[in-house]
């Protein structure tokens, strides 16, 4: 076994890692990253596909709503 810091552990066979342990906090805050970077992702595919509205434009649709 060898540590990485106070919250990862590697978990190795034969020098290989196996398996890796985290503190459940930082799983959490890997969890919410990965959630904001595919939303980004996903945000970013819709740019490229034409998707999108100009802020003025949006912003005076609201106000119409409102």
């Amino acid at each position: 076994m060898r540590y990485l810091g106070y919250e990862t552990l590697i978990i190795t066979q034969n020098g290989e890692a196996k398996m890796v342990a985290i503190d459940s906090h930082e799983y959490e805050c890997q969890q919410e990253t990965f959630a904001l970077l595919k939303l980004i992702a996903l945000g970013r595919r819709e740019f490229e596909q034409g998707n999108y509205q100009i802020a003025d434009a949006f912003f005076v649709e609201m106000d119409a709503e409102g």
